[in-house]
């Protein structure tokens, strides 16, 4: 017996050849249909060989959907990276932690919010934020403003529509999350944390 090539470079195609009545029954004749056999089970393997193995490591040139994920890019990752990744991402729903962040001037001033998270910057006196309601139908939209230094001796005061809603203290550092309000499309204090005074969680 002799071997026939297995040739994992071939073309698909989605016939081979075989005997047929007639045909005579010779090396030649079976070295075409041995081959043609042959080169589909290089295609299948070479193919088999190319997908994602989630016991290796696997580069993703195309958006994926992973476990209600949606990947996008081409990262490389395997599958420590899956679940790190994922665990990150549910972590970050649970704790509704901010993504995107806007630096704020070293001016009071007053604001519509298109970001997460707004960043006090270093400060040369006492200033007042004032964040306007957006429409009620964003009900339940929650940012966040974080004071990160501890080295300025002045207040931050976070205020809406209708008055204070928090204080952050001079020298001190200090976050505060507010959510829009189902009535009214006005914001309240939800959580808060660091040096935060005159905090007002009253419900409309």
């Amino acid at each position: 017996m002799k071997n026939v090539t297995i040739n994992t470079a071939a073309a698909w195609a989605g016939t081979f050849r075989s005997y047929q009545d007639g045909d005579i029954f010779r090396e030649s004749n079976i070295d075409l249909s041995a081959g043609d056999l042959a080169d589909r089970l290089g295609y299948l393997k070479a193919t088999v060989d190319a997908k994602p193995d989630l016991d290796d490591a696997n580069v993703w040139t195309e958006p994926q959907t992973i476990d209600g994920s949606v990947w996008r890019g081409s990262p490389t990752c395997g599958p420590a990276g899956h679940r790190r990744a994922l665990r990150v991402a549910e972590r970050r729903r649970q704790q509704r932690r901010p993504d995107r962040e806007h630096a704020l001037g070293d001016s009071s001033s007053s604001h519509y919010p298109t970001d997460d998270t707004f960043v006090v910057p270093q400060l040369t006196g006492n200033r007042v934020y004032t964040f306007n309601t957006v429409p009620v139908g964003n009900a339940g939209r929650r940012i966040r403003i974080a004071r990160r230094r501890t080295a300025d001796a002045f207040t931050v005061t976070i205020a809406s529509g209708t008055g204070t809603l928090a204080i952050i203290s001079a020298s001190n550092a200090g976050w505060v999350d507010i959510e829009q309000s189902s009535a009214g499309g006005d914001w309240r204090v939800v959580a808060w944390g660091g040096t935060v005074t005159s905090i007002d969680t009253t419900t409309p």
